[in-house]
C-alpha cells in the first residue's frame, strides 16, 4: 500500500513574527518610502519622469539578488541575445519600473488629466461591458510591464465594484497599507496572494 509523502502530510511551519528589530526596520524603511512618496508628488510631471528613471537605473545596480533573476530570466526568454543585449534590456526594464512607481506618486495629476493617460481599448471595454451587462467577470493578466497600476485603476473607476487586483503580499506592512489605498482610491480591491 503506497504511503502518503510527508511533505503533504506534515502540518505547516507556524506563522512565526519576525524578531523586534527586522519589524522595526520595516516599519522605518516603509515610513521613509511613503514619505517620499509625497515628496515626489509635489515635483513637476516631467521633473518626476526623469527622476523616476535616473532612481530605477540607481536601483539596478544596488538590487544584485532581482537583477541576477532578471537575468537569468530573460536568458530563458530571450536566448538569442547577447548577455550585453540582456543587460540593457533589465537595465531599461529597471528605469521604467522607476517611471511606473513615480506615476503612482503624481497620481493626483493623472487624477486631474494633467499626467499620463491611460485609455481602455475599444475591443477590451467591450468584453468587460458585456461581461458586466451579463453578471460575469473577467480574468486579466499583466505583467509588471508599462502602466498596470493605472490600467487597474481605469477598470476599477470605470466599472466600480468590478476590479480586483491579486499581489503578493509585502512583508512591510506599511508599504502592503499604502499599496491597498492607493488601489482602494481607484476603485480597486487587493486581493493578497496567500491570505485565506
Amino acid at each position: 500500500m503506497p504511503t502518503a509523502d510527508p511533505a503533504m502530510t506534515a502540518p505547516a511551519p507556524p506563522n512565526r513574527r519576525a524578531p523586534w528589530h527586522k519589524r522595526l526596520r520595516r516599519a522605518l524603511v516603509g515610513h521613509l518610502v511613503v514619505a517620499l512618496f509625497r515628496c515626489f508628488g509635489l515635483l513637476p510631471w516631467n521633473a518626476a519622469m526623469r527622476l523616476g528613471a535616473w532612481l530605477g537605473g540607481v536601483a539596478f545596480h544596488f538590487a544584485g539578488e532581482d537583477r541576477r533573476r532578471g537575468l537569468e530570466h530573460l536568458a530563458r526568454a530571450f536566448p538569442d541575445l547577447d548577455e550585453r543585449a540582456r543587460v540593457e534590456l533589465l537595465r531599461r526594464s529597471f528605469r521604467h519600473f522607476g517611471v511606473t512607481a513615480m506615476e503612482v506618486a503624481q497620481q493626483h495629476r493623472i487624477d486631474r488629466g494633467t499626467g499620463a493617460r491611460v485609455d481602455i481599448s475599444p475591443r477590451l471595454r467591450a468584453a468587460i461591458d458585456g461581461a458586466v451587462a451579463q453578471r460575469r467577470g473577467i480574468v486579466g493578466f499583466t505583467g509588471h510591464l508599462g502602466s498596470w497600476e493605472q490600467l487597474a485603476r481605469i477598470i476599477g473607476r470605470t466599472y466600480p465594484g468590478h476590479a480586483v487586483a491579486v499581489a503578493a503580499e509585502m512583508r512591510n506592512p506599511v508599504l502592503r497599507d499604502f499599496a491597498e489605498r492607493y488601489r482602494a482610491s481607484g476603485e480597486v480591491r487587493t486581493l493578497w496572494r496567500g491570505r485565506p
